[in-house]
């Protein structure tokens, strides 16, 4: 009946319960736990959207899988939850679909992205913040970048009254952005940095809900051995990790579990090392 498999009221999850969810259910369950943490980004993203006059240029600049895009939806949800901004009020566009050329067509004509909402029901109707996701030179060159930026310089103040840039490190460049010509200075918006708390709020978030329970801290704290998690740590405040990094070391471990097993499931330094050497890491012996 698998009843032995469960970890249950015990000490320590089982090798089975969490190869359920951070393989055998898939992403959907595991990734789940991206949408918690960031207090403080969230709480400075949102303020700043909502409180900032218009012609505002908000800037959320990190590595590639660093959450960037988690944030944005919890801030999204937040500015609709909260009554502040309606749906069709918040408007998304990738920065990869504006054109040189584009700053001579009308606003609504431009290549808009959406939610959960349908794209017609912005028509006409004046948003009170745009996000410009994947701001980045991994997809262009500067030179490109700074085209982009004179498109949106046409409507930043006016059909755009607040505008949050998103994308990597390149977004740190001054001469990039005095392009748009905003009259105020920029807000910078940094994500959180992962901690050993923020990974064991995350673990839990995940496994709790795909296991559709509640677990222990003593549960959660026992899954990770602490070396693993000094390693995970630092590895991901290097320059070239990200937390998709860490997820994929995750479900590398986790993959190594037996499907079958009531033992304890455990993140240990030597999983971790053994990640390492196939990935050729040095960061650590």
């Amino acid at each position: 009946d698998g009843q032995h498999l469960e970890s249950g009221g015990k000490g320590y999850l089982t090798q089975a319960d969490v190869r359920r969810v951070i393989i055998d259910q898939g992403d959907q369950d595991f990734w789940r736990g991206s949408l918690v943490g960031q207090e403080n980004a969230r709480r400075k993203l949102l303020e700043a959207i909502i409180q900032s006059p218009a012609g505002t240029v908000i800037i959320v600049s990190a590595p590639i899988g660093a959450g960037k895009t988690s944030l944005m939806h919890m801030v999204w949800d937040d500015l609709i939850t909260s009554g502040d901004m309606r749906e069709e009020e918040v408007r998304r566009i990738n920065a990869f679909n504006l054109r040189e050329g584009d700053e001579e067509k009308e606003f609504d004509s431009l290549r808009w992205g959406w939610w959960g909402n349908s794209l017609n029901k912005t028509q006409g109707i004046s948003p009170k913040a745009v996000f410009v996701e994947e701001f980045d030179e991994k997809q262009t060159n500067l030179e490109q970048l700074q085209d982009k930026m004179r498109v949106l310089k046409k409507f930043l103040g006016r059909e755009i009254p607040v505008m949050v840039l998103i994308g990597d490190n390149t977004l740190r460049n001054r001469q990039l952005i005095d392009e748009l010509g905003s009259p105020h200075e920029p807000i910078i918006v940094d994500p959180d940095p992962i901690t050993p708390d923020f990974m064991m709020q995350f673990v839990r978030s995940s496994l709790e809900h795909g296991l559709k329970r509640e677990l222990s801290e003593e549960q959660v704290k026992n899954l990770f051995e602490p070396e693993f998690l000094e390693r995970l740590i630092g590895k991901v405040q290097l320059p070239s990790a990200s937390m998709r990094e860490i997820l994929y070391l995750l479900q590398y471990v986790a993959a190594e579990f037996d499907s079958q097993s009531g033992e304890p499931a455990s993140f240990s330094k030597e999983s971790y090392l053994k990640y390492a050497e196939k990935e050729g890491d040095k960061h650590y012996p």
